[in-house]
């Protein structure tokens, strides 16, 4: 019996960042239809969320929410399926 595949992140970019940064995600298996974004457990707004086509995969992007911080990145598809490879993003502090 085949079972479906949850999201399986590829990369995301950048890395770290401050506040009111946006955050590029791409993958597999994130769904057709928006699913959910979480940061270190909490949930964020996507800005955008767009399937895939072709090899490129697909891709997510949001901006660092206020009062974000560090910890993994998790997708779950709107299929109830979660992202099991999980990216670490730094949230950082502006430079004056």
């Amino acid at each position: 019996m085949n079972h479906p595949a949850g999201p399986d992140i590829w990369d995301y970019a950048p890395k770290s960042g401050p506040v009111g940064k946006t955050v590029t995600v791409v993958g597999a298996n994130f769904g057709a239809t928006p699913g959910q974004l979480s940061l270190n457990g909490v949930s964020i707004t996507v800005q955008s969320w767009i399937p895939g086509t072709n090899e490129h995969g697909d891709i997510i992007t949001f901006v660092v929410p206020q009062n974000a911080t560090s910890g993994p990145i998790q997708i779950t598809a709107s299929n109830g399926l979660f992202s099991t490879n999980n990216p670490q993003f730094t949230v950082t502090t502006p430079t004056p």
